[in-house]
């Protein structure tokens, strides 16, 4: 394994193995932009934007990393075509569930897309400020702890990174940021 490169077996063992090579394994596949243009196509091609690619890129990587955290790869095919695999699977759900297709002999077609206006766009905007406020409102250790529990960490890593003596307190700590960011959401009126 050279700097910055990753075989396969040696990516989906760093992930495995979690700590500084987990994270060192989901950054290289975070910065491959071979494979986030991929996912953005894909989204394209699709019904979505290079937002929506984007979006999906991330979300994929979460489910890339529980899942061979889970021993759900069964490694029959690269690392690179499962993410884009999980990646298309979730975009297709999420176009289901927004009811922009039907199934008809297992394929689908496109029926009313729903348009996106100005107005959708700026709560949008404001909800994403909205979290964004209460996410640093928190502090800096309860982001941290909140986006690794977010990014399926176990509470033993969550532990070793933020020096605490064991996980039973990192899941305290989990707790108390977690009802703490529930409280300060509650606070923003709804939208």
């Amino acid at each position: 394994m050279s700097e910055g490169h990753f075989q396969d077996q040696v990516l989906v063992e760093a992930i495995k193995n979690g700590g500084y090579k987990r994270e060192k394994a989901l950054a290289f596949i975070f910065s491959d932009t071979k494979l986030k243009q991929k996912v953005q196509y894909f989204v394209r091609q699709n019904n979505g934007n290079i937002q929506d690619g984007e979006d999906l890129f991330a979300e994929g990587l979460i489910v890339f990393d529980r899942n061979i955290r889970q021993n759900k790869f069964r490694e029959d095919s690269s690392p690179q075509v499962y993410f884009v695999s999980i990646c298309k699977f979730l975009w297709m759900n999420k176009l289901r569930k927004m009811k922009r297709i039907q199934w008809t002999d297992n394929k689908f077609k496109l029926d009313k897309i729903e348009t996106i206006t100005p107005e959708k766009i700026v709560i949008t905007k404001e909800q994403k400020e909205n979290i964004e406020k209460t996410l640093a409102s928190l502090g800096k250790k309860c982001q941290k702890i909140l986006t690794m529990w977010m990014l399926h960490f176990s509470m033993k890593e969550i532990a070793e990174a933020l020096n605490f003596t064991n996980d039973a307190i990192a899941r305290k700590n989990k707790y108390r940021c977690f009802k703490k960011l529930k409280e300060l959401m509650n606070t923003f009126p709804q939208q």
